[in-house]
């Protein structure tokens, strides 16, 4: 495997963006990844997860969970694998006129199926983000994590893991979660012990619309931010399972087999979409509180970390110019990213 480098040339210069999940982060990705044309121009380039999945983290993800009975067991296909990896590597590094890149995929440090099998949230983030390490030319300069009120990320999660696998009860689903476990937290100190040379720039998912200019401007710097365009985003709105989808499939249990549910969900989210006015998933009863309580005290634990930038309302746009923002004017954008924050909901 490539190794981390101290040559002089280690351009283009790397930074990171894991999500994480269902926290508005395809909305960021699709928005920087359709100005990636005036991002060159300033030696940027944003590769979003539909770039970078397949021919690379899919990969990555393999090479860590060495226990999986899916893992290649043959040398020859480890080392095939391993190619893959270097090669896609190497093309990004090819370029000669970009110095910056961004790279960007949730499933870098786990993916939302995880809950149902820990009682931790990210429990392999380590091991994804080693893995991952050993074909990076450097550290990445900053990491990006958007964390998230674990009263609506959990459901939420719930939601995105049913689309991907043989249907589970939501009881199901969080059987093994340990409450008092669920920490954003930890799964940072995990970020860090792999890469404690970067900053990792966190912000609160709530605060999502108010501080995008500023996540922007972090990410491709200031000059660049001013630049972009609005990007038709209607094509990529993702919105969430209703509750009304959720009880119709819960019915389905022991009529027809768990495969043959999950095959029948897109039908039912046409059929009760929250586009319609059914209301979002919402399985706690009484968890509210506590889980807001432990979301409050996780966030004031984060800001204590030392490697982490977080970023809030107070903190100041793009130089406290506010009022000639690029991202801000489109009346119709701020509809679009009140509808990704709605439809995650």
């Amino acid at each position: 495997m490539s190794k981390l480098t101290s040559n002089i040339d280690i351009r283009p210069h790397l930074k990171l963006f894991i999500g994480a999940h269902k926290n508005a982060s395809t909305y960021l990705q699709r928005y920087l990844a359709g100005n990636n044309n005036i991002l060159n121009t300033f030696g940027i380039h944003f590769y979003p997860p539909y770039e970078v999945r397949q021919p690379f983290v899919k990969y990555i993800n393999k090479l860590s969970k060495k226990a999986d009975p899916n893992f290649p067991d043959k040398l020859e296909d480890k080392m095939q694998i391993i190619q893959q990896c270097n090669s896609f590597i190497n093309s990004i590094r090819k370029r000669e006129e970009i110095e910056n890149v961004i790279l960007s995929d949730e499933n870098m440090i786990g993916d939302c199926g995880e809950i149902f099998e820990s009682d931790c949230i990210y429990p392999s983030c380590s091991a994804r983000l080693n893995t991952l390490k050993e074909f990076l030319w450097e550290p990445p300069k900053q990491i990006y994590l958007s964390v998230r009120n674990f009263y609506t990320f959990i459901p939420s999660a719930y939601c995105e893991a049913i689309r991907h696998r043989p249907y589970i009860y939501f009881k199901e689903y969080i059987d093994k979660l340990d409450i008092e476990k669920l920490s954003w937290s930890k799964v940072i100190q995990q970020i860090i012990s792999v890469f404690p040379e970067s900053t990792i720039v966190v912000w609160r998912y709530e605060d999502f619309k108010p501080l995008f200019n500023k996540i922007v401007e972090l990410m491709v710097g200031a000059e660049a931010a001013y630049s972009l365009l609005p990007t038709n985003l209607e094509k990529y709105a993702y919105p969430s399972i209703s509750h009304k989808v959720i009880e119709v499939l819960d019915l389905l249990v022991g009529v027809l087999n768990r495969l043959e549910i999950y095959k029948l969900l897109p039908k039912l989210e046409e059929m009760f979409p929250k586009a319609k006015g059914y209301k979002s998933f919402s399985p706690w009863n009484d968890k509210e509180a506590l889980l807001g309580s432990i979301y409050s005290s996780d966030i004031d634990n984060i800001k204590k970390i030392s490697n982490v930038h977080f970023i809030d309302n107070q903190t100041p746009l793009m130089d406290s110019q506010e009022s000639v923002s690029p991202v801000g004017q489109d009346e119709k954008e701020d509809d679009l990213i009140e509808q990704e924050i709605n439809g995650n909901r």
